[in-house]
């Protein structure tokens, strides 16, 4: 969307480092190409995926998603989620839990790389 797009431009213009190191990706990337850009340069492209991957952590497009439970889930003794009810996620909160993401509010694309992703929990980023 042009929203996250305004959002991953205006963090890199921010961040000086993660600029600089998107910059150089894209040019390493253009500058073998020749500018004949196919789909695979595109897919090299990683780190500057992992700037657009942490602006939609920052600020989602979207403030909620809503899921229709499968089946029951027993939150506490006294509290059952049954199947058929809707439950409404708040993305922002979602990804900005400390509990999932140290230092919640910095915009650290790095945190996407493959030895910082691993471990972490399959659903703290939506």
């Amino acid at each position: 969307t042009a929203a996250a797009m305004t959002f991953t431009i205006m963090l890199l213009a921010e961040n000086e480092e993660a600029q600089d190191k998107a910059r150089a990706e894209v040019t390493q990337i253009f500058d073998r190409c020749d500018g004949k850009i196919e789909m695979q340069d595109i897919q090299d492209m990683t780190y500057l995926e992992w700037c657009v991957k942490e602006a939609l952590r920052l600020y989602p497009p979207v403030s909620t998603m809503t899921r229709t439970m499968s089946e029951d889930l027993q939150l506490s003794k006294d509290f059952l989620v049954p199947a058929g009810a809707e439950v409404i996620f708040h993305l922002y909160d979602t990804h900005r839990d400390p509990n999932f993401w140290e230092d919640p509010d910095k915009f650290d694309p790095d945190r996407f790389s493959p030895e910082r992703s691993h471990g972490r929990h399959p659903f703290s980023y939506l």
